[in-house]
């Protein structure tokens, strides 16, 4: 199979392990892909960026701020708000003249973020109200796969593969010194690696 938007290589896993045939190369991309989707689970965010425009709609809670899924680029960016409560967005906003994009240098942090909020500046507020108020034409994602995202998928896919090569993932084993243990859902490593960029849902 083919990994798709998976946060390492197969030849990156394969070096890991020291394996230097293809006879399992099935087995560790389904292991690479099978961590990549449990990192997502974990974090309440993907570490891809989309490749084409794509168009979200929101429910606001707050009048000036409001936080919106992950914006991998402005290229294409297009914020409109449906002040009349039609479905119809015909209010445009303009950056930095109607509202500005958070975190704030995002493209010059380390490693490098998203925007995931979009906060009105003086001109508007935004609809709250039964329908969505707020509509987001954006390249959606993150922009590039921060190298703690790939540790922590290197630590999971191995382990994956290993346990699933036995058929006990996820059942009871027993430890070096005797204790019984579960194999967890994530590595306790890979979770304190992906702590600071969990989010919640939007």
């Amino acid at each position: 199979m083919a990994i798709t938007n998976g946060y390492i290589t197969l030849a990156t896993l394969k070096t890991e392990l020291q394996i230097d045939d293809g006879l399992d190369d099935a087995r560790l991309e389904l292991s690479i892909s099978s961590a990549s989707r449990q990192i997502d689970a974990h974090c309440g965010r993907v570490f891809w960026s989309e490749s084409e425009l794509a168009t979200r709609y929101y429910n606001v809670a707050e009048p000036m701020v409001a936080d919106v899924l992950d914006i991998s680029s402005k290229t294409g960016l297009v914020v409109s708000i449906d002040e009349d409560d039609d479905g119809g967005f015909s209010t445009t906003l303009t950056e930095t003249i109607d509202f500005i994009l958070e975190p704030l240098n995002a493209e010059y942090l380390t490693p490098r973020q998203p925007w995931d909020r979009i906060t009105l500046v003086d001109n508007y507020r935004y609809p709250m109200k039964r329908r969505p108020g707020l509509r987001v034409t954006a390249v959606h994602g993150y922009p590039a796969v921060p190298d703690a995202v790939s540790s922590a998928c290197l630590i999971q896919a191995k382990n994956i593969y290993k346990v699933t090569g036995s058929g006990v993932f996820g059942s009871m084993q027993i430890s070096v010194d005797g204790i019984p243990m579960r194999i967890p859902a994530l590595d306790y490593v890979a979770i304190g690696l992906l702590e600071p960029f969990r989010k919640m849902e939007v």
